[in-house]
């Protein structure tokens, strides 16, 4: 009786309701971050390092030891581009807050680059602030092997030495990831014994399989351009990456699936936009259905030239053209040719074969035989050219060819040692004519005002010296015009092309309002 009296005496959680054993973080967000991991495509490793950090948490949550979740989090995120880093290091954040791991749902992003100082102490204050901001949440240091690019330099070990001590100083309320290439970033790790030792985990993103990237499309297409794929056109388009743009996969990934949609899409808007095809099928639910060929699949392969401009098309690259020998050589063959038939006084005219015939050249052009027609244009333009060329010369030597003639006169053709003889002396005596020089055009003078001094134009650094750091105190870096981000400048407010942004990611500048910072006026 005694001690079921003292049983009865005391208290337990189960008394007030409330659980023994209670969940780490936010239910309901674990449940929205676990959907996105499993949304994930490809991706195997990262799943599997989420499902072993969910059963650390669950080990805690069952009555373990709760110090295994206070060791270091810290880790690299390596891949080529379009592999997912920023997201999959966003979602990591995300998880390890859901799960209370992390106290705070914050993610701070940094370039390596601006974490570097312009000035000798200024670099250290700078990745403080950085740590600062992030504190509790997660930072993440984009292209970190930037700092040890050719060597590094002071700043750059200023930066090391700096980001290790705040790392060790903060074990348990930091997740810090370097993110950047898988070769570059051994280097950096190179640089101080301490990153491998600080940073030993490690997370690498493979490339993408034609698979993946097919479904990657679809849900760009779906979630961005509100577009579905028609039945079985994932299939076919794994295909159709595999053999046109599998090369270029380790370039791009991810962003190659998403301008393949989007080109997709423009393709789609020509196909129905089709005055001949009427505007009733804008409205119908064709409209939003991608078809193969709106991808140019089952098209017959461009090459050459085509195919370079198709993959401009596709990466935003620019497209190099390059002649060829065998159709370069065709002008003098056709002169030397031209040369031999005026000795019997014929005109013979170079050959070459004509297009397929039954084809006439619209249809080569639609049928991407381009290539034959524009030959046949070419040699019409290249054999006008050279009857000109020859008429001219016959007409400047008419009164030096009876020098030339031999003796009796007579009016038969002449031959073909003085007919030689006399255009070359007719193309000597052309050569040795003086030139006339070019006139000189004075260019307008730019009317000055009063009490304004123009100055010779500075370079594209020295005017973002003149313009200064931007509003967050971070330095100016050049912008990929091949991929411009979907900015406006934040001096005209105009779309961005091309420019500068600066390291915190925050604050754009195009060229033309750098280029007025180039000519200086006092």
């Amino acid at each position: 009786i005694q001690q079921v009296k003292e049983e009865v005496a005391v208290f337990t959680a189960s008394d007030f309701g409330i659980e023994e054993r209670p969940t780490l973080g936010d239910p309901e967000l674990r449940l929205r971050v676990q959907g996105e991991v499993e949304r994930l495509t490809g991706m195997a490793n990262v799943k599997a390092f989420f499902q072993e950090m969910a059963r650390t948490v669950a080990f805690v949550e069952r009555g373990g030891d709760p110090r295994v979740l206070q060791t270091s989090l810290n880790l690299r995120l390596t891949g080529n581009p379009g592999t997912g880093k920023t997201t999959v290091a966003r979602l990591i954040g995300r998880y390890l807050y859901a799960h209370g791991v992390l106290p705070r749902d914050t993610f701070v992003e940094r370039n390596a680059l601006a974490l570097k100082g312009q000035f000798v102490g200024q670099t250290a204050p700078t990745v403080v602030e950085a740590v600062r901001d992030a504190m509790g949440g997660c930072l993440f240091i984009d292209e970190a092997y930037a700092l040890a690019d050719r060597g590094g330099d002071k700043f750059s070990g200023e930066v090391i030495r700096t980001l290790l001590t705040e790392v060790e100083n903060h074990r348990t309320g930091l997740l810090v990831v370097l993110a950047g290439y898988a070769d570059k970033m051994d280097g950096l790790m190179d640089q101080d014994p301490g990153l491998r030792r600080r940073f030993s985990m490690e997370l690498r993103l493979d490339d993408y399989s034609p698979q993946e990237l097919a479904e990657i499309c679809e849900s760009a297409a779906a979630d961005r351009l509100r577009l579905s794929f028609a039945p079985g056109l994932r299939d076919a388009l794994a295909r159709h990456i595999a053999e046109r743009h599998g090369h270029e996969i380790g370039q791009h990934n991810g962003g190659l699936a998403v301008t393949l949609a989007e080109r997709a899409f423009r393709r789609l808007a020509t196909r129905l936009g089709d005055p001949a095809g009427g505007g009733d099928a804008v409205g119908s639910a064709e409209a939003r259905m991608l078809l193969p060929e709106d991808f140019q699949i089952g098209l017959p392969a461009a090459s050459g030239a085509a195919a370079s401009a198709e993959r401009a098309e596709v990466t935003g690259a620019v497209p190099v053209v390059r002649s060829s020998p065998s159709s370069s050589s065709r002008l003098p063959a056709a002169k030397s040719a031209r040369r031999e038939g005026g000795a019997g006084g014929q005109e013979l005219r170079a050959v070459h074969p004509p297009p397929k015939r039954g084809r006439s050249q619209g249809e080569l052009l639609l049928g991407g035989r381009w290539r034959e027609a524009v030959g046949t244009l070419a040699r019409g333009f290249a054999e006008e050219l050279l009857r000109g060329m020859e008429q001219a010369i016959e007409g400047d030597d008419q009164d030096n060819l009876d020098e030339d003639m031999p003796e009796g006169g007579g009016s038969g053709p002449a031959p073909q040692e003085g007919r030689t003889g006399a255009q070359a002396k007719a193309r000597a005596q052309a050569r040795e004519k003086p030139k006339e020089k070019p006139r000189e055009v004075e260019e307008e003078a730019i009317p000055v005002q009063e009490g304004e001094k123009v100055v010779e134009e500075m370079s594209t650094l020295e005017a973002l010296d003149q313009l200064g750091l931007c509003p967050a105190n971070f330095e100016w870096i050049e912008l990929n015009v091949a991929e411009p981000p979907d900015e406006n400048c934040g001096i005209c407010n105009y779309r961005l092309s091309d420019g500068y942004r600066c390291g915190g990611g925050t604050h754009f500048v195009c060229m033309g309002c750098i280029s007025e910072y180039k000519v200086k006026r006092g």
